[in-house]
């Protein structure tokens, strides 16, 4: 849809999201998570004889990406206007560089309320509460991704007392939610 540039470089995309709808009474989410690839490099020297490719060192890499998207009253996403879809392979100070830099353009400081949602790497979470300021945002949340908060209501649950049982652990968690079941 639109070639990534430098921070402050925007695309038709990015225009065109903040045209459409402007922050004012909206809320804005704000998503951010890593992930992994094998970048491929050639190996070295020549090929080894018998063989026909030179072959590959894979080492892994930790691309960030980032997902903004309007709100609407009801808390779902807002299919009048297009996500903006963007992935660095830079550091943590060049991603929120690139966030900072979407914010500003699509004028997240008049949102209604903007949600900032990442998995559990304390990297984010430091930051998060200083671009706000930065942006003069408001009203702002910082919530755990549906995944990551599953898998670590899944380790509590782990750490219960194996003399519950199965059925009473059972109606603690049930498919990965609490309950309001009580384990007495």
């Amino acid at each position: 849809m639109y070639a990534p540039g430098p921070a402050g470089d925007f695309t038709p995309a990015t225009d065109q999201f903040s045209r459409d709808r402007r922050a004012e009474t909206r809320s804005l989410l704000v998503c951010i998570d890593g992930g992994r690839l094998r970048e491929r490099s050639p190996k070295a020297g020549r090929r080894p004889a018998g063989q026909k490719r030179q072959g590959y060192h894979t080492d892994w890499r930790e691309p960030t990406q980032v997902v903004i998207q309007w709100l609407n009253e009801q808390g779902r996403k807002c299919n009048e206007t297009l996500p903006i879809y963007d992935a660095t392979m830079a550091d943590i100070d060049g991603v929120f560089q690139l966030l900072e830099s979407y914010l500003a353009q699509i004028g997240a400081g008049n949102a209604d309320f903007v949600i900032f949602c990442a998995d559990g790497a304390r990297r984010y979470w430091a930051r998060f509460s200083a671009l706000a300021q930065k942006l003069k945002i408001n009203a702002h949340a910082e919530i755990i991704d549906y995944t990551h908060a599953k898998q670590n209501l899944w380790l509590l649950a782990e750490q219960l007392p194996k003399k519950l049982g199965v059925q009473k652990q059972a109606t603690l968690f049930k498919n990965g939610k609490p309950c309001s079941g009580r384990a007495s």
